[in-house]
């Protein structure tokens, strides 16, 4: 983030580079105070972001490829590929914050992980299409993101 990059000081901007493994994902999470745009550089991977209708939306990114998400709104990415993916991520607040779904439960991080990553994997391969976005209800998801 900008306090590791002292290039970006007082411009108003973050920037991470973020390393998956095959089926790895980041956990879901949410940056109060800033919107992001993710850059695929290698791999194949599933973006999504819940609205504020508590709705799914998915897309597949290849390499070169970008996903926005609106600030605020609870955001995956998930490691569709059978390579290793690197993602880049800009988001426009030198402090964007960070709020992370498994900060907000009773049950270990390892436990949390593991479902969401089931639930988050089953969703996508039942939904996705490869050529857009798709609406997804969130049925499955009540529990993760109640408003």
């Amino acid at each position: 983030m900008a306090a590791d990059f002292p290039g970006l000081n007082t411009l108003g901007l973050s920037i991470a580079r973020t390393d998956l493994e095959v089926d790895g994902l980041t956990v879901p999470h949410s940056h109060p105070r800033a919107s992001e745009i993710l850059f695929v550089s290698t791999g194949l991977v599933i973006a999504g972001f819940f609205d504020t209708q508590k709705k799914l939306f998915l897309r597949t990114l290849k390499p070169g490829e970008v996903f926005v998400v609106p600030q605020g709104l609870l955001h995956f990415i998930i490691n569709y590929g059978d390579e290793a993916a690197v993602i880049f991520s800009v988001l426009n607040s030198q402090n964007p914050g960070v709020a992370k779904i498994v900060d907000a439960t009773f049950e270990s991080d390892e436990e949390m992980i593991d479902k969401l990553a089931r639930k988050m994997k089953s969703a996508a391969a039942m939904e996705l299409e490869e050529d857009g976005i798709q609406n997804v209800s969130l049925t499955e998801f009540n529990h993760v993101h109640t408003q």
